[in-house]
């Protein structure tokens, strides 16, 4: 089953006044702002971006990003679905600290469709790892520090692979009777040998910096959260459903 961070974001015009949920907007990193998407299926067609709803702007942090779960409250660390190996894991800015005071959870889980869950007090904020980071913290972060990823590529996108950065493509695991996974390093002794005609998927290794394994809340949330005021007058407050 899937993780998903649910995330509002919080201001206050002073170090002792009071804490209001405020909205964002960032350029959609989905359809890279332009409200409009093309798909591999049927590149003739274009449509509106889902997440965007067409107009090139979000205004609520959506993506499943793990890498960054494990970055801002140590969830899903180094692994995945069904506990697959994604790596070494990150160093993260704290441990889930629980929901500031003032922001109140939905008693009974999740509200229904006619509930406003985006009011000020009652956000619905996921089931559990509850958390909040000032903003401070996250421009004190060291996102130039190097990660070590790990995955699973099929055998041609191993081939296609230049070997800088992450793989185009790549899965967290794979199974199967027609599954044939070796390391890279078997691999490359088996393709020396010329024996490698069986194997169909192979287990990689890679480095990325923070920054970059974090995608869009670097790249386009935090330059939107800078924009809200004094870095120890912003916090986002958020939590994670599985």
């Amino acid at each position: 089953m899937g993780t998903d961070i649910h995330m509002i974001v919080q201001k206050r015009e002073t170090p002792d006044a009071p804490w209001v949920t405020v909205p964002i907007a960032y350029a959609c990193g989905d359809c890279d702002g332009t409200g409009k998407r093309t798909y591999p299926s049927k590149p003739e067609d274009v449509v509106d971006c889902y997440w965007c709803r067409g107009t090139g702007q979000c205004n609520r942090y959506h993506d499943r990003n793990y890498d960054l779960f494990a970055q801002l409250a140590g969830v899903r660390n180094g692994s995945g679905f069904a506990g697959c190996d994604l790596g070494d894991g990150f160093d993260p800015i704290s441990e889930p600290r629980g929901l500031p005071e003032g922001v109140a959870e939905w008693p009974n889980g999740e509200p229904s469709e006619d509930e406003d869950y985006t009011h000020e007090t009652r956000p619905w904020l996921g089931e559990h790892s509850h958390s909040w980071l000032m903003l401070s913290e996250l421009l004190t972060y060291d996102l130039d520090r190097m990660a070590i990823e790990r995955g699973v590529l099929d055998r041609d996108a191993y081939e296609k692979w230049d070997h800088r950065g992450a793989p185009e493509h790549w899965c967290g695991d794979v199974a199967g009777t027609a599954v044939t996974k070796v390391t890279e390093k078997q691999y490359r002794r088996l393709r020396t040998a010329g024996d490698h005609g069986a194997v169909t998927h192979i287990q990689c290794s890679w480095s990325r910096s923070y920054r970059e394994c974090g995608g869009t809340f670097w790249r386009l949330v935090l330059p939107a959260l800078q924009k809200l005021g004094h870095p120890d007058c912003v916090r986002i407050v958020f939590g994670f459903d599985s």
